[in-house]
């Protein structure tokens, strides 16, 4: 392990140089939420995402990258530590998606961690770099080190280098922490475009708490890749135990060009177009 956070701190040290004094805070880009949190989030310190269920990690794991690229900032790094179990239960990241996301692979630094106090060491180790944008340590299941001590220490060194610090967990109960606030996420509907195209990711999100005393609040927001930037989504939230409702999605336009119809009286295809394919030449 020892070696790990030595070629760690190399790499960090190789990074661009420190950031300014003046960035305090970052927006998610939507008006209403921003205001609800007072002008935004600030960086310098924790963040924790949660997933409502199992099943809602792909969504929480969304959600928590969003909210990284947003207080990185541009051109800055992002350091993700994985859980080497949650690497097992979901899988490896994907370059592709990563772009499709918006965000370019090569700002990523991913480090797989083979347990919880090892994503906690190379987590804080990161935080205390100035020189990157943000840090996201995602670990799976009950996180018995992470406790009010380790937290502090991560919020002290987030605070001392400016960087933002998000705590992603799929897979466990929320516990005593420093961290600034508490975010529950889940996957939720989105308005399909025309012709079946894939939309932009939509997430159900809950302020669970908020230590600076602002009052929790749910939204539906969408992320787009695009602008880097959340917009609100069609789809009103309820309580965040009822179950969601779909939007209302807008009529699909037709492709351009004919298209035969099918007959009613006879078969589609003669015996002969029916018969399993045949080698030729």
């Amino acid at each position: 392990m020892s070696s790990t956070l030595s070629q760690l701190k190399q790499q960090l040290a190789a990074l661009e140089p420190a950031r300014s004094p003046g960035e305090k805070g970052f927006t998610l880009g939507v008006d209403q939420v921003d205001a609800a949190l007072g002008c935004g989030l600030p960086r310098g310190c924790l963040h924790e995402v949660f997933a409502h269920e199992v099943g809602d990690a792909g969504a929480s794991a969304g959600f928590a990258l969003a909210l990284a690229l947003r207080a990185a900032g541009e051109g800055r790094h992002i350091v993700w530590v994985r859980h080497a179990f949650a690497v097992l239960e979901q899988g490896d990241l994907y370059a592709p998606g990563l772009a499709q996301f918006g965000i370019d692979p090569d700002r990523v630094l991913l480090i797989s961690a083979k347990s919880e106090t090892m994503v906690l060491r190379a987590g804080l180790e990161a935080l205390r770099s100035p020189a990157l944008g943000a840090v996201l340590l995602e670990i799976w299941g009950k996180a018995g080190f992470l406790d009010l001590t380790a937290s502090r220490r991560m919020m002290l060194a987030a605070s001392r280098s400016g960087v933002t610090g998000f705590v992603l967990r799929a897979a466990g109960q929320p516990q005593p922490s420093s961290s600034l606030t508490r975010w529950q996420v889940r996957a939720a509907p989105s308005v399909g475009l025309a012709a079946g195209a894939p939309s932009n990711p939509v997430f159900d999100i809950l302020l669970d708490r908020h230590r600076a005393g602002i009052a929790g609040g749910r939204w539906h927001l969408e992320w787009n890749r695009d602008r880097k930037s959340f917009d609100l989504s069609a789809a009103q939230p309820a309580r965040f135990d009822e179950p969601l409702a779909t939007p209302k999605r807008s009529a699909a336009k037709p492709l351009p060009g004919s298209v035969v119809s099918l007959p009613v009286d006879r078969p589609a295809a003669s015996p002969e177009d029916q018969k399993p394919f045949r080698k030729t030449g």
